[in-house]
């Protein structure tokens, strides 16, 4: 799957960017939404006690997802859950499923499930006394103020878990995430959320980005690579007014005649600089500012820098008319190089005399 990802094009690594960043400011708006829920519920007192056995997510479930229910935990489907890889654990939680006062003993009707860390067990084990609230014929009664929820991390290693073990969750169950360490603390405004959730998706983005431009060098520099090469035969600049390959052709005589075979006029570069400035304000746009100054400094300094020793503009790499190397860039080729490397190296070729190649 990885290497057919690695395969894209750059263009779609670009649009997967900004789907990325798209999703990102759609999660941030949402989580701004839920902050503002858990601020007005603090303001408001909870809910009240509902039994699991009458619980109604319409009436009892308030604001931020916040409910308030008594029940009682059925100690034999206590399971500890695990995910693995290659054999290997990756990780690990501890589930409780919890019933209502109308169940029997020994039910297998599960009206809420609770999946807490080796931490939250800890502590939700050393508080189990302020949970306490009666004695029931089943065991302790339990009454929990937490957040109701529809999953979360392990859910699906639960619901397995319950119906291998022939537990049915009821019509209106749910995860519970009990507030171990009180309302005012779990109810309470993280600031960081924002910026975390923007950090991982820009994040996210920026990789994308980057990639696409990767990719879009790696095909550009193989498009404008030269054409032919010592091992290919003798090969004369391809940019000068006759854009002519000289080839060498087989003739009667006992001398080596080399005629100009015309190369497949270049494509227009005007779109490569139009894609890169593209993806250098996307960059901008889509990710912070540390990180979108950065790939549009990066795509400034790449498209400055000599490519492949073809003259830099921002309409795209050009070579030198002569067929040699020149360059605005202050590291650049000198005048004499470039004169050296723009006369013909088969000069010699093209004598009257020279009877053997």
């Amino acid at each position: 799957m990885l290497r057919l990802f690695f395969k894209l094009p750059f263009w779609v690594y670009l649009l997967l960017a900004v789907g990325v960043g798209y999703l990102t400011e759609q999660a941030v708006v949402q989580g701004k939404e839920r902050e503002a829920d858990r601020a007005q519920a603090l303001r408001q007192a909870p809910p009240d006690v509902v039994d699991l056995s009458a619980y109604d997510p319409a009436n009892n479930r308030a604001l931020a997802d916040e409910v308030v229910v008594s029940g009682w935990i059925n100690r034999e489907h206590n399971t500890v859950l695990t995910k693995s890889k290659s054999g290997i654990t990756t990780g690990m939680r501890y589930m409780y499923v919890m019933a209502g006062r109308d169940d029997p003993e020994g039910s297998r009707i599960a009206r809420a499930g609770i999946i807490l860390t080796e931490a939250e067990r800890e502590a939700f084990l050393d508080a189990s006394g302020q949970f306490l609230s009666g004695l029931l014929p089943q065991g302790f009664e339990l009454t929990l103020n937490g957040q109701a929820m529809s999953s979360m991390s392990f859910s699906d290693v639960a619901l397995k878990a319950m119906k291998e073990q022939g537990v049915a969750p009821a019509k209106n169950f749910f995860f519970l995430n009990p507030f171990l360490h009180g309302r005012d603390v779990a109810l309470a405004l993280d600031p960081s959320a924002e910026k975390r959730a923007r950090t991982i998706g820009y994040g996210i983005a920026g990789l994308l980005v980057l990639l696409a431009l990767g990719k879009f060098v790696t095909r550009r520099r193989a498009v404008l690579a030269p054409k032919g090469d010592f091992t290919r035969g003798p090969v004369v600049s391809s940019d000068g007014a006759e854009r002519a390959l000289a080839v060498a052709r087989p003739h009667s005589g006992p001398h080596v005649c080399l005629e100009a075979a015309p190369l497949p006029k270049r494509a227009t570069r005007v779109w490569i600089g139009g894609l890169l400035a593209v993806a250098a304000i996307a960059g901008l746009v889509i990710l912070p500012s540390p990180y979108g100054t950065l790939v549009a400094v990066g795509v400034l300094v790449w498209r400055i820098l000599p490519q492949n020793g073809h003259e830099t503009s921002w309409l795209g790499a050009v070579q030198n008319p002569l067929g040699g190397m020149t360059s605005h860039w202050p590291g650049g080729r000198s005048k004499a190089v470039a004169r050296k490397m723009a006369s013909d190296p088969f000069a010699r070729l093209r004598q009257v005399d020279h009877g053997q190649v």
